[in-house]
């Protein structure tokens, strides 16, 4: 009896660890490189958040639909006031980014499914609107960040 116990406190153990090292890590950027490191960037409101693509009870992707509020790298879409869907992984161990509803941000990200789906990462660029400077924004509006994307 003993034996099953102590297998099975083992095998929790090891389940943790495995979680654990299957955790997603970033390498430190700052804003200016996750943004040269996207292939769009946009200002957005999150207006819903839904999971999608479930099975077994677990969700693979979260969808945010997000009003877009400016764009500032996109080159699909360059439609401004538009409603859109943004994807993410559902879990942060698989680098999903979470988004508050109603709060404004910017982010980045890429492409997946034939260049259709926009992508967002724990890893990328996801920034509390409020917490970007006003350089940031006015590089931002008058198109600077492009311009020093070649240094990163």
């Amino acid at each position: 009896m003993k034996i099953i116990i102590f297998c099975c406190f083992a095998f929790i153990v090891l389940k943790q660890l495995i979680i654990i090292a299957n955790a997603c890590t970033c390498l430190p950027a700052t804003t200016e490189e996750n943004y040269c490191g996207s292939d769009w960037a946009a200002h957005i409101l999150p207006l819903k958040k839904e999971k999608i693509n479930e099975t077994e009870g677990f969700s693979k992707y979260v969808r945010y639909t997000v009003e877009i509020l400016d764009i500032y790298k996109d080159k699909v879409c360059q439609q401004k006031r538009k409603k859109d869907f943004v994807y993410t992984a559902s879990q942060s161990a698989a680098c999903g980014a979470y988004l508050e509803i109603d709060k404004e941000y910017l982010i980045g990200g890429n492409y997946f499914n034939d260049d259709i789906k926009k992508k967002i990462s724990l890893c990328g660029l996801a920034v509390n609107w409020n917490d970007l400077s006003e350089q940031l924004k006015e590089d931002l509006n008058n198109e600077n960040l492009d311009k020093n994307c070649t240094k990163y």
